[in-house]
Parts: C-alpha cells; sequence; structure tokens
C-alpha cells in the first residue's frame, strides 16, 4: 500500500509511523510510575520496599541500554525499518508480560524486555528521520516526534488517573496493556516503508538508493535528469568515500573513544553522549517519572490533587514541545539549548528556594508547584528534542547507528541513576538534591556553548565536512571538498571492499 506512495505523502506516512513509536515510549516512560502506589498492584508483585519499587520503574531503562546496544552492533546490517520493526515485536512481548504478570520477577523481567524493543527503537528512529528528511526540514521532523512523545506520557497520565478510581487488578493491567496499540500499529506501517538511500548506497546498492532518492524527493524520472537529486546523491557518495578514505586501522575502541583520524569520530560521540546525559542530570525525567510524589512529599499537596497537579504538569510538558518544531530551524539548536538550559535553571533554583522557604504554606506549596510547570515547559521547548536532533546530525554515516546508539545508552544510563536514586534522595534530603540539579543545568550554558557548532541548514554530508580535520580536507583534491566545483566519484569508484 505505502509502496506507491512518494514525496511528501511518502514523509507523512513516515511521520506518523515513527511518531507512534515515539507515543509509545513516552506512554512507556510514564505508565508504570503512575500506579505503582496502588495497592493491587503492590499486592500483585508481594508488596516490595520503596527500594524495590524504585527498581521496578527504572529496570526499564536498563533494557533501554541493551536495545541501544543491540543496534549499535547490528543497526547498519540490518537497516532502519527492521531494527524498528524489530523493536516493535519485543515490545508487544514485553507488554503482554506484564499485562499477564502476578509475580515481581515476572514484572522485572518482561519490564526489562519491553525496554529493549524500545531501546531499539528510541536509537533508530531519530537516525532514520535525519537520513529520510531535507536540510531544512531535518530538525522540524525530529522535534514533531517529541511532541508526539510527550503526548504518550499525557496519555498515561491520565489513564492512570482514571483508573486509579478502579478497585481491581484492572487498574494496573488495562495501562499496561493499552502500550501493545502503539506499537502494534506501528510495525505494521513500518514493514512496508523503505530504506534510507544513504544505507543503500553504503551497502552498495546503488538502484535501490537511487530508487528511494526519488522517492522521498517527490520525483519520478531518471535521477541523471534532475540536477537537484543528482548533487544530493553525489554529496552521499563523495562522504561515503571520504569515510573510507580516512577510515582509522585502529581498533574499535579507540575509533570509539580516541580517534586519531581525520573523521574525529571519538569527537562527535563524546558531545552528544555528554549532551543526553546532561539532560538526565539536569532532572526532566525525576519530575517526570515522579511528579505525583514530588508533588504530594516535597511540595505538601494532598494525594488528589497531586494526581491532578502532576496531570495538568504533563500537559503543560506536552504543550512546551510544540514550539520547537518552529524554532529549531528558525533560531538553530544552540540558541534553543542554552536559552533552555538557562530557564530550566532558573525555575529550578526557584523551586529550589521555595522548598526551602515557603512550604508549610499553601501558597509556598503552590509556588513552588507553578516552578514546576515553567521548568516543564521549558525544558519540553527546548532540551527534551534538541539533544536528539543533535546526535544523528553530526555522527559519521559508518558511525552514525554506533554513536546515536551510544549517546541514548548514556541518556538511559544517567536516567536509571537519577530515577532510583530519587525517592531515596527526596525522603533523605528534602530539597537539597534540587541544588544538584540546579547546578548541573546551569553547567549545560558553557558546554553548549563552547563544544557544539549550529548545525541547522546544513546537510549531513556538509556537517561531515564541518566536524573534520582541516588536513584532511586539503588532502582530498578529489574528494567531498570540491562537490561544490562538481568533481563528484561515481558509485564505480567505490571498491568492493570500501562498499561491504
Amino acid at each position: 500500500m505505502f509502496g506507491e506512495l512518494e514525496g511528501a505523502r511518502l514523509h507523512a506516512v513516515l511521520i506518523v509511523a515513527c511518531g507512534l513509536c515515539f507515543s509509545m515510549f513516552g506512554y512507556d516512560q510514564g505508565v508504570v510510575g503512575g500506579f505503582i502506589t496502588n495497592p493491587f498492584f503492590l499486592s500483585t508483585i508481594g508488596n516490595p520496599n520503596a527500594t524495590i519499587q524504585g527498581l521496578v520503574v527504572s529496570i526499564y531503562d536498563i533494557g533501554c541500554m541493551i536495545g541501544c546496544g543491540i543496534t549499535a552492533i547490528y543497526g547498519l546490517k540490518l537497516g532502519r525499518p527492521r531494527c524498528v520493526v524489530i523493536g516493535c515485536i519485543i515490545v508487544i512481548v514485553g507488554a503482554i508480560g506484564q499485562t499477564a504478570n502476578y509475580h515481581l520477577v515476572q514484572m522485572i523481567v518482561f519490564r526489562v524486555l519491553t525496554g529493549t524493543g524500545t531501546g531499539m527503537i528510541s536509537s533508530t528512529v531519530p537516525v532514520w528521520l535525519s537520513e529520510t528528511s531535507s536540510a531544512r526540514t531535518r530538525g522540524r521532523n525530529i522535534a514533531m516526534q517529541f511532541a508526539v512523545v510527550l503526548s504518550g506520557n499525557v496519555t498515561a497520565y491520565w489513564v492512570n488517573y482514571g483508573m486509579s478510581f478502579v478497585h481491581s487488578s484492572a487498574a494496573f493491567r488495562f495501562p499496561l496493556a493499552l502500550q501493545i496499540l502503539y506499537v502494534l500499529v506501528a510495525g505494521l506501517i513500518v514493514m512496508k516503508l523503505p530504506e534510507t538511500p544513504r544505507v543503500l548506497y553504503y551497502k552498495g546498492r546503488e538502484r535501490e538508493g537511487d530508487h528511494e532518492l526519488c522517492r522521498l524527493r517527490g520525483y519520478r524520472g531518471i535521477i541523471t535528469e534532475n540536477a537537484v537529486i543528482l548533487s544530493e546523491k553525489e554529496q552521499i557518495v563523495q562522504s561515503i568515500e571520504f569515510e573510507h578514505t580516512n577510515m582509522s586501522d585502529e581498533p574499535m575502541w579507540r575509533v570509539l573513544f580516541w580517534d586519531s583520524s581525520h573523521i574525529r569520530n571519538s569527537r562527535r560521540l563524546f558531545i552528544v553522549a555528554t549532551l543526553q546525559a546532561l539532560q538526565q542530570l539536569g532532572g526532566c525525567n525525576v519530575i517526570a517519572y515522579y511528579q505525583t510524589t514530588l508533588f504530594s512529599t516535597s511540595v505538601g499537596l494532598s494525594e488528589n490533587t497531586a494526581k491532578l497537579v502532576a496531570g495538568f504538569s504533563a500537559l503543560c510538558y506536552f504543550a512546551g514541545t510544540l514550539p520547537p518544531i518552529y524554532l529549531v530551524e528558525k533560531i538553530g539548536r544552540r540558541k534553543l539549548l542554552i536559552w533552555g538550559a538557562a530557564g530550566c535553571g532558573l525555575s529550578m533554583l526557584a523551586f529550589t528556594i521555595l522548598l526551602a522557604t515557603a512550604t508549610g504554606t499553601q501558597a509556598g506549596g503552590w509556588a513552588a508547584a507553578s516552578m514546576i510547570f515553567v521548568f516543564e515547559f521549558i525544558v519540553g521547548s527546548s532540551w527534551v528534542s534538541g539533544v536528539w536532533i543533535y546526535a544523528p546530525e553530526i555522527s559519521p554515516l559508518r558511525w552514525r547507528h554506533l554513536d546515536n546508539s551510544l549517546a541514548i545508552m548514556s541518556q538511559w544510563a544517567f536516567t536509571f541513576l537519577t530515577v532510583m536514586m530519587a525517592p531515596t534522595a527526596i525522603a533523605n534530603t528534602g530539597y537539597r538534591i534540587y541544588i544538584l540539579f540546579t547546578i548541573i543545568t546551569f553547567l549545560q550554558i558553557p558546554f553548549v556553548y563552547f563544544l557544539c557548532p549550529e548545525t541547522a541548514g546544513k546537510s549531513l554530508e556538509e556537517l561531515d565536512l564541518m566536524f573534520a580535520k582541516c588536513e584532511a580536507l586539503e588532502a582530498e583534491h578529489s574528494g567531498i571538498a570540491s562537490i561544490a566545483g562538481g568533481d563528484y566519484l561515481s558509485m564505480d569508484q567505490i571498491s568492493p571492499e570500501k562498499k561491504a
């Protein structure tokens, strides 16, 4: 059915399919935290203590790390659509196991399995969209996915709130079963969607690459008869040859962590992995996972009021993801991240001061809660989508699946760390834990300012060029540096061993 689509319609279906996957991603993030204190759920898993409850919520992130590891190893070999489909199948199996749960161990095992599928999906979708979008729409298309992520998060909050009035095990089984719907529909659509031209060209499948590139750009003729699309193809081919020519012969660990070649992959990996870690260490997912607990324990609201306020806070978070769809291309990634970090830091600072000085009064409690709303909106408008857009953009094609997977693995690792320690930290330190989040949020500003160049409006091949060493460009007289002058390499000039 989707094999006949091309141009804008094909992009629309691709965005919808990826959106369903990411909506499930957001739903999964919020669903278990919403019923973790439900007496029917606790009774089913043996009434564990607070530490084990935190483990049940956060163990999902370990599964996500495993999924990212699988994509890092097999992502290029499997291709982008196949990774997503396999991830969807794994999530479905994991969701069924959680829904039918009758024991703590069963819940943990299938939660890890669900996380594994989510890790494969979340580390593939941004790369897939980056490689199929044009330079002027790439950021917007990925930013749209994170609006959808938060719509899933909002759905989880309100489904849990509605089911909290159900006095049976359906209060947690229905929310867990609902995640199957997202990935079932998404998986069926993705099975019919194309591989990215860049992967096809990299594997030496030129004819298929030409066909898919023309489809994505809405052109039905022969590629050699369209100068714009032909130029795009040749830039991709030149970039592949540039990577092959300058690829290091050093062991994999050195390529990842101390790359001495002209491609400088280790520098790129450091930037994207640190961005993801800083995002989590700023406390955004602690608030997303434990909003109800935060509003009741830290702010002092009643349990029912805390649930309602958390639901509206999730709506505010979702609203914050809408401006970047426009702003990420208009003002660029750097400004969005820098101003976002400043706004988040100030709102977290105000929240911390209010907790320290004004709690115990109704006015102080509501003032502190309002700062969480401000923080949620600003982080949704900047760091939620910005760091996910940046990672696949600056990574070289050969290592894009690997760098992006390791960057997102960093995100899941620090999500696990912060979410696992949050209940204990909040209970034992009170407002002081938020001082740490405030400091780290302000540290995001110099990191972006000094280490993250602007990527908006540039093709992936231009960004490759920007990160490569200058001496490499001087040496490559017939390489990618000469694209502007029309000195292109053909597919025939790439040797078979370099295509493999």
